[in-house]
């Protein structure tokens, strides 16, 4: 039998034995599905039992209506419960029938005392505990058996799911040992049918593999492997007879396989000097295309740049070529330009610094690429201008040359620098106190010596330190009004305060602060007056001043003192007929 035919035997066979198996375990878990369900309702049934039970006892003792009506609704509950069971086995079939006789009993008397109830008048007194009683003991007897019943039903079900379940796991073992018994069988038949007979033909061809062309391997089995092996004897026989003898073979694959391997490694070196040609040829072609684009962007750079470039020969000197802006930066065209040359446009002092520029680039010294040189424009007007040298090494004594015209810079400087001097000169010659202190730390920068003098300090003591580590304004309160009006306004004219020097005396003077900018830098200017002196000649002012007043005050007393004396006299003569003795006008002047 072919090993194909008997492997597809051996699978259906274990496939119907599957499916069969599968089937089986099928049904049981729909039985089992089914059980679970008659077990959920057969649990119902036992709950709505015992809450029967209490619904009776509700509505013997409350006799209401709402009570009843609970009591019948789960009745019915219940019967419709018993009418899902299943009844095939005799043991469910038995309990059942006892529910439903015990539950029609339990019908009959529940009706019979529900009647007796409504036939009785409200809170009749005939009706009280004696009939509770009976009541609650005819219900008990079928109720009792109810729940009885109703609790032994689930279990007859459990037990019936338990059995089910055995048997899913008998068919689940039974499904791994048919596979067990599968794969063992196959393996038994691939290894003494299949494996065996390979190995046998692997052993033949090393045979003939090492040159033994008589050998001849036997045929046990009529399948598939016994074809092959039959081919392979086919074929050892036909090498067998082309081949004239094992020696020749061996020389001529020796001779083979030597060209072979020769072709082979002159083919893998032209493939691989071939491709690094090719590589070769692409980085150059792009290589190409990127000098190509850099000259075009350096070009167009130097076209459409606004500070002057040019290239220059240091040979002539001469210019190469010049961009736009070097023609307006000089006011001369281009031509002008290469007619007049480097020299021409260079001031007397400038082109001695060029022609030893030259001669120490011939003498092959390294060259400054920072330089700067005054030119004279087309209008007769110099500019100075500082350019940045970038020397060629591919053409020797060649340059590009960019050039920044910084002649307002230079002009810029220049005031900027006679300014600060003229401060400088005023700093340090001011006859009063001036110091240049940090923002917003209060740190003294600078003092001049009418500083040092009012304080008493020297220079060295002050520089690096604030007017709270001198120790200057005892007064907090003048110091943070100052510091207030700093930050509220900016700055402050002729505010008093008083300061106490290094020996402690004490000295009343008038601040001034302005926000200055000094070397890029924002500074506060302190300028003090000491106003000591003025402030004791005006006290001694106001003094004489007070006593003028008390002397002017005493003498206007005495002169009214006066007046009412002669007003008096004059009353006096009036009053003894007598004319009066002197005649005052109404503010009591003498005439």
């Amino acid at each position: 039998m072919k090993i194909r035919t008997q492997f597809l035997l051996s699978l259906v066979f274990f496939s119907a034995l599957v499916v069969i198996v599968g089937v089986s375990f099928f049904f049981a878990e729909a039985e089992l599905n089914k059980t679970s369900r008659q077990e959920k309702i057969a649990n119902d049934v036992a709950q709505g039992a015992s809450e029967l039970g209490y619904l009776a006892d509700d509505y013997i003792l409350n006799r209401e209506a709402p009570q009843k009506a609970r009591w019948e609704t789960r009745f019915n509950q219940i019967t419709a419960g018993l009418d899902q069971i299943d009844t095939s086995d005799s043991s469910a079939a038995s309990l059942v029938q006892d529910i439903r006789t015990n539950m029609k009993s339990l019908n009959s008397v529940f009706g019979d005392i529900s009647a007796t109830i409504e036939s009785l008048p409200q809170n009749d007194p005939s009706t009280g505990l004696s009939f509770v009683q009976i009541a609650w003991s005819r219900l008990q007897v079928p109720t009792q058996a109810i729940i009885f019943d109703a609790a032994r039903l689930p279990n007859g079900f459990e037990d019936r799911s338990h059995v089910i379940q055995d048997r899913e796991l008998f068919l689940v073992m039974g499904i791994l040992g048919l596979v067990a018994v599968y794969f063992v069988s196959n393996y038994f038949l691939v290894n003494r049918r299949t494996l065996y007979s390979i190995a046998q033909l692997q052993a033949g061809a090393r045979f003939v593999g090492a040159g033994n062309l008589d050998y001849v391997m036997p045929v046990k089995f009529d399948d598939e492997i016994g074809d092959l092996t039959r081919s392979f004897n086919k074929m050892t026989a036909s090498l067998r007879t082309i081949t004239a003898s094992r020696s020749d073979l061996e020389k001529e694959m020796v001779k083979r396989a030597s060209a072979e391997e020769e072709l082979r490694t002159a083919n893998d070196e032209l493939q691989e000097n071939a491709q690094k040609l090719e590589e070769e040829i692409h980085d150059r072609k792009k290589a190409e295309i990127a000098l190509k684009e850099s000259e075009a962007k350096a070009q167009a750079l130097i076209k459409y740049a606004p500070t002057g470039i040019y290239e220059i020969d240091f040979n002539g000197p001469r210019f190469i070529s010049v961009n736009e802006a070097m023609s307006e930066v000089s006011g001369y065209t281009k031509e002008e330009l290469f007619d007049i040359g480097p020299m021409g446009l260079l001031d007397e002092a400038s082109r001695l610094k060029f022609g030893d520029r030259i001669r120490r680039q011939a003498a092959g010294e390294s060259l400054e690429t920072n330089v700067s040189y005054r030119f004279r424009r087309k209008d007769g007007t110099f500019a100075e201008v500082e350019l940045d040298v970038a020397f060629s090494k591919e053409k020797p004594g060649t340059a590009l040359v960019i050039g920044h015209d910084v002649s307002e810079r230079k002009k810029a400087e220049t005031e900027l620098r006679a300014s600060e001097e003229r401060f400088r000169n005023l700093f340090e010659k001011a006859p009063y106190a001036v110091a240049l202190s940090s923002i917003p730390e209060g740190i003294y920068e600078d003092v001049n010596e009418a500083f040092c003098n009012m304080t008493g300090f020297s220079r060295d003591e002050i520089i690096g330190k604030n007017s709270a580590q001198l120790n200057i304004f005892r007064d907090a309160e003048s110091r943070n009004r100052i510091v207030a009006e700093l930050q509220a306004r900016g700055s402050v004219h002729f505010a008093e305060s008083t300061i106490f020097t290094k020996s402690g005396e004490q000295c009343i003077v008038s601040t001034s602060v302005e926000k200055v900018t000094f070397k890029g830098k924002d500074y506060w200017l302190n300028m003090t007056i000491d106003v000591t002196e003025r402030k004791k000649a005006e006290e001694s002012l106001r003094e004489s001043y007070a006593d003028l007043e008390r002397i002017n005050r005493a003498a206007v007393g005495r002169e009214l003192k006066m007046v009412d004396l002669k007003k008096e006299i004059n009353r006096y003569y009036v009053a003894t007929g007598q004319p009066p003795k002197y005649t005052l006008d109404p503010e009591g002047n003498e005439k």
